[in-house]
């Protein structure tokens, strides 16, 4: 997992200076996009194996969730970039104490340094739910 996180930074870190008449490699920005989003992916996927995703003190399994979506979005209120990793459940999950709401999807907040910061839960009325 270090390894993982090593390479991360390393690719995170790279400067790169345009001048205002360069062009830049979009296959290069392409294929690091790529490799930034799946290893981030990968950490997902181990927090998952480790049960550090829960949903009302039940942790998820990688057979009840899958991962669709990958995001840097940058947070204002925490001056950083974090990355987002939008996941659908398999199987919905009740709203303790809500009649008729389900759990049906999450997004896993993580720093680019691979620190999870947050679990939002999306919920919807379970006759809405896919």
């Amino acid at each position: 997992m270090w390894s993982i996180l090593l390479i991360l930074g390393l690719l995170l870190q790279t400067p790169v200076a345009l001048r205002a008449d360069d062009t830049p490699d979009r296959e290069w920005v392409h294929r690091n996009q790529r490799l930034e989003a799946h290893l981030m992916l990968n950490l997902f996927r181990d927090l998952v194996a480790q049960g550090g995703i829960r949903v009302y003190d039940k942790a998820l399994t990688a057979e009840e969730i899958f991962p669709v979506s990958v995001a840097y979005t940058y947070s204002l209120p925490d001056d950083e970039v974090v990355v987002n990793i939008h996941s659908q459940l398999r199987t919905m999950i009740p709203v303790p104490d809500v009649e008729d709401v389900v759990v049906h999807a999450l997004t896993v907040v993580f720093s680019v340094d691979g620190e999870l910061r947050n679990v939002v839960y999306h919920v919807c009325p379970a006759d809405e739910a896919h």
